[in-house]
Order: C-alpha cells, then structure tokens, then sequence
C-alpha cells in the first residue's frame, strides 16, 4: 500500500495557507507526514463543492498521483493528526482495507 497524504490549502498565498494551518503543520510535523497540498493561489473562496472536490480533482489530473494505491484527503485548518502514518495504515488493514472510507462532522 503506497498512501498519498492529500490536504486542502485554499488560500490566496502560501503565506496565508501557513498562518492558518500552524497548528496543522505542528501536528504533521510531529508524526512525519509528508503532504501535498492543492488550492494555494485561490482568490476568494469558491465555496464548499468546488474547493473540496472539483479543485481536488482537477489537482490530481494536472499533477496524477505517482504509485499512490490510496489517496488520504484531509482539511488542513480545523482538524490534527494524532498518529503516524504507519499506525493509520494498520488500522486501516486491521479494518479490512474497505475500498472507500469517509468520515465527516
């Protein structure tokens, strides 16, 4: 399994996108993740559909997605991860490697 970490970064600059995923990028940081982040440069904010899944996808066409086998999406501003990569995997495993799973709050 090859995962690409795949985060949402919707702001005008990489410098605004920094300011407003600081406690994101600790958490990150913190567990070694590697992301990729799509959306910076977007002038005002092109609401929900087209920032989370039409951006997403004219992202991953224009860029492709390597030998990725899953994709791992994620807001970048309002959510920490909590563990490393190696232990979300074997969780995943463990739970049968379903071909799609989505949370949401």
């Amino acid at each position: 399994m090859k995962i690409m970490h795949l985060g949402i970064a919707v702001w005008p600059s990489w410098e605004v996108a920094k300011s407003k995923m600081w406690i994101w990028s600790k958490s990150i940081d913190r567990f070694g993740y590697d992301f990729q982040y799509y959306g910076v440069g977007t002038k005002r904010w092109p609401g929900y559909r087209a920032q989370k899944v039409e951006s997403q996808l004219s992202w991953l066409l224009l860029n492709g997605y390597g030998d990725a086998t899953h994709i791992h999406y994620t807001d970048c501003c309002d959510c920490l991860m909590l563990a490393p990569p190696e232990e979300i995997e074997s969780k995943y495993k463990a739970m049968g490697s379903p071909p799609m799973l989505v949370q949401a709050a």
